[in-house]
């Protein structure tokens, strides 16, 4: 049985869950931002409501914001024993947008002390042929991914708690599970992702769907150029949230102009989120590079220098970038005055997005 397993096509990852859930015999602990009421959400549903009628313990949560599966949807799951939580449900108060700001922004699945899932994908239709980063590990992983999972199932519907309790690194076979919590103090994947910077020599490669980069990324990815680092950022040249790639337009140009090889995925939505450094070091879960994961949400990602890791992650990469054209430089500066305009004004909501 191989220890890891690397998935980036949706279809291929639902059908392995599916194998891995009809298996179950003790418990399957599942978490996601988005759980959808369409074919595959309910198709997810009935595997899980089969396992509960044969007694294996179903914790579901999901975000109250993302998901369009609500308490309803989940009700025969619940009535059969389940446990499903959304977490912080929309909530009409004279604080609304502190309210419903924090989401939870996690993609993990455990099941039986044996196997993990984390990556980018959520539970969803939609996302069938986008273009995802999801990593199923056998093996003794799942012990610490389990208690990752129940801390943040028992904070649902809490504002107030202890931090550093949530954030501290859960570490195992040279691999260390990073969770970020909403908050301005603690942003432990950020941290990390600026120390695989600094210490990269040759190269460093991202893809990320969203891509808000704030000043100090910018300048730590400025000054590996100036070190003399090949640094690769992969962004889809048209992801799913339009208001996004027009407002990253901003940084995309400035830095193409420090040496950057900027690549536009091109043939459906690209959703991973991935960074690895030097071929020794990598990063993938579910944070994106904008201040939305770095600051508001909980997100969950998996560091380590694991060899065949690596060796998947940067297959990945070649094919990725088969199917990219260069970022049109020439194009970016014949931008008009108005498309200018559009995106100083959107920088101002840039911690919104």
């Amino acid at each position: 049985m191989r220890k890891y397993t690397f998935f980036d096509d949706n279809i291929e990852l639902y059908a392995e869950m599916f194998k891995n859930i009809r298996a179950a015999k003790r418990y399957i602990y599942l978490e996601t931002y988005i759980f959808d009421n369409d074919n595959i959400g309910k198709k997810f549903k009935r595997m899980l409501l089969r396992k509960v009628q044969e007694r294996v313990d179903i914790k579901i949560m999901v975000d109250g914001m993302g998901s369009k599966a609500n308490k309803k949807f989940f009700l025969d799951i619940i009535e059969n024993g389940g446990d499903v939580r959304i977490f912080k449900e929309f909530e009409w108060s004279f604080r609304l947008v502190k309210k419903n700001t924090s989401r939870d922004h996690r993609k993990l699945l455990v099941i039986d002390d044996e196997v993990s899932y984390i990556g980018s994908s959520n539970i969803t239709s939609n996302s069938l042929t986008w273009r995802e980063a999801n990593l199923k590990i056998n093996g003794d992983m799942a012990v610490l991914f389990k208690r990752a999972f129940l801390e943040n199932f028992n904070l649902f519907d809490k504002h107030f708690f202890i931090s550093k309790k949530y954030i501290a690194p859960l570490k195992r076979n040279g691999l260390e599970i990073i969770r970020d919590i909403p908050s301005l103090k603690f942003r432990c994947t950020r941290k990390q992702q600026i120390a695989m910077i600094r210490k990269a020599q040759n190269e460093i490669i991202i893809e990320v769907p969203y891509f808000l980069p704030y000043f100090r990324l910018r300048k730590e990815l400025k000054d590996a150029r100036v070190r003399g680092v090949k640094v690769i950022i992969i962004v889809p040249k048209y992801s799913d949230i339009r208001i996004i790639d027009l407002l990253r337009e901003k940084y995309l140009g400035k830095l193409h102009e420090s040496g950057i090889n900027i690549m536009l995925f091109t043939p459906e939505v690209l959703h991973s989120k991935l960074m690895v450094v030097d071929e020794k070091q990598f990063m993938l879960g579910s944070s994106n590079m904008d201040n939305r994961s770095y600051s508001l949400q909980f997100e969950i990602n998996l560091y380590g220098s694991n060899y065949y890791i690596i060796k998947m992650l940067m297959s990945h990469f070649r094919q990725t970038l088969a199917e990219c054209e260069p970022f049109d430089y020439k194009a970016w500066k014949r931008r008009t005055i108005v498309q200018k305009i559009v995106e100083k004004l959107l920088s101002i909501f840039r911690y919104s997005f």
